[in-house]
Parts: C-alpha cells; sequence; structure tokens
C-alpha cells in the first residue's frame, strides 16, 4: 500500500513540473521577468577633437617653433558631418594664444580648425583646451542623416588635454658682412634663431639689436621666414654734430633674445675721406 502511495505522489510531482511549476505567469517568455525596457536615443549632436602638427599629425604638445591646430568634428549622431556651425575654443591665456581667432566654421565633413600657439616661448605646464559648441533650438530643420535634432537649446563641450615642455633658444650664425665698411655706409645684419633645434616660425622669438657705434634700425624684430631675424647697421651716429661715420673704428654689434646667449660680430669701418682742407700756413 505504501508502495503504490509513494508512486502516486512521484507521478504528481512530474506532472506539476512539465506544467510550470503549478504557478507563475503562463503569457511570461522563459528567461525574462515581464518588464518593459525603454532605450533612450540621443539626439545631441556630437563633438570631437584633437590636436594636430603641422603634419596633420596627432600630439598632445603644442609646439614652440610652430603653429598647432585644434582640429574639432562635429557629427549628428549617426556619425553625419553637420556643416557651417561655429566651434569655439578657450584655454589658459598665460600658456596659450589663438592667433587667429578663438573660433572656427565647420566645413562640408563638419570640421573646423582653429590655431592655437604658446602664449610664450617659456609658458610651461599641462593644461586642458575647451571645445564649445551652442546649438540654438529651431537652427537645423534636420540632421544630415534625416533624423531631428533637438527641440531644446543646448552646449555641449570637450576638453583637449596638451603640454607645453621646456623650449631652448639658441642664435647662431650672426652675419655682420665682410670687413670694411665704408663710414657712413649701410649693410643689412641678420641673426638664426633656433628652438629644440629647428628654425624658429615666424613671429615667434623677438631679436634685439645694438652697436657701440652707428644706428641699428629697427633695435628689435620679431623672426621671419627659416627663423631669420635681420635689421639694417648703419655707420652714422643719427643726432650727433660733426658725426664722423664711426670712422677708422671697430664696432661690436650685438644680437640678444631672453632665454639665449647674445651672439657678438665685429665690423671694421673704413677712414672717412676729407671734406674739407684747413689752411695753416704759407
Amino acid at each position: 500500500m505504501n508502495l503504490i502511495k509513494y508512486f502516486l505522489t512521484f507521478v504528481l510531482a512530474v506532472l506539476l513540473t512539465a506544467c510550470g511549476g503549478g504557478g507563475g505567469s503562463a503569457g511570461a517568455p522563459s528567461g525574462t521577468s515581464g518588464k518593459t525596457t525603454t532605450v533612450v536615443v540621443n539626439s545631441d549632436p556630437i563633438l570631437r577633437g584633437v590636436l594636430q602638427d603641422g603634419a596633420g599629425v596627432t600630439t598632445s604638445s603644442i609646439s614652440a617653433s610652430g603653429l598647432t591646430e585644434v582640429n574639432a568634428t562635429l557629427t549628428d549622431p549617426s556619425g553625419k558631418g553637420i556643416p557651417n556651425q561655429v566651434i569655439n575654443v578657450s584655454g589658459d591665456a598665460t600658456k596659450v594664444t589663438f592667433p587667429e581667432g578663438s573660433g572656427g566654421l565647420t566645413d562640408a565633413n563638419g570640421v573646423a580648425k582653429i590655431k592655437v600657439a604658446r602664449a610664450s616661448l617659456f609658458a610651461t605646464g599641462a593644461d586642458a583646451l575647451t571645445l564649445a559648441y551652442s546649438y540654438k533650438a529651431g537652427s537645423l530643420t534636420t540632421f544630415p542623416d534625416g533624423s531631428a535634432p533637438p527641440t531644446a537649446d543646448k552646449t555641449i563641450s570637450r576638453y583637449i588635454g596638451y603640454q607645453l615642455s621646456v623650449s631652448n633658444v639658441i642664435l647662431t650664425n650672426l652675419d655682420v658682412g665682410t670687413s670694411p665698411l665704408a663710414a657712413y655706409g649701410t649693410r643689412q645684419v641678420k641673426v638664426q634663431v633656433n628652438i629644440n633645434g629647428a628654425a624658429a616660425s615666424s613671429g615667434a622669438v623677438q631679436v634685439s639689436f645694438s652697436a657701440n657705434c652707428g644706428t641699428v634700425t629697427p633695435s628689435t624684430v620679431p623672426t621671419g621666414s627659416q627663423g631669420v631675424a635681420e635689421v639694417s647697421y648703419s655707420a652714422i651716429n643719427a643726432g650727433v654734430t660733426n658725426d664722423q661715420g664711426c670712422s677708422d673704428s671697430l664696432v661690436s654689434i650685438v644680437a640678444s633674445t631672453v632665454g639665449a646667449a647674445p651672439l657678438t660680430g665685429n665690423l671694421n669701418i673704413a677712414v672717412a675721406p676729407a671734406t674739407n682742407l684747413l689752411f695753416v700756413d704759407a
């Protein structure tokens, strides 16, 4: 009798298991809780940015010898570029400047390029540039992919970290020309400026020139193309009565700039020709 009872109990347990354990919701799919999941679709524009050197290579440093560019890309959520939108960039004014302005307009691919330079050759340390795009509701009717843009104003920001390393400025090849220079004569004087072993870019370094006799014009100039700073030297002492044009003298011309050892070049000035005769005795 007991054996029959155990057998019937076993059969009933099997039947209940086959029916889902006798409980739970028959309408809920296996492996789910029956809860509804809400998917949030992003409709905001996407802003990305990198720093690039003069060769278009991505970098994390701002060059001392040339300008670096911020390459900012604005796309819709599907990755298609949004043209004709203004991207602004800002940063610590003691470290960086924006020679052509701090804003750029995106092109057909959604790319804006903004030049950034060191505020000073001797600025150092790490910091971040802030990229910002201010979206105004209604300014775009649709995104390039055909989807709807946001219905409210939004400001989208991104950050680009950068490093400023120490700059090594060197003056070399001071050229004062061949001696002698005629009294009252004029010639060009130039010097090469290198930063970290490469020619300084145009305007990167201010170089001062001086002379112990004569006049240098202008006395301070920025580097030009190929890192050359050039001035005009005249063997004339402006404003001096009965000036002898540095006649029969050795003139020392000095080129100097902040952070570099000065260079000195010597130039012989010829004897000034006689212009007056003084009668002494008959």
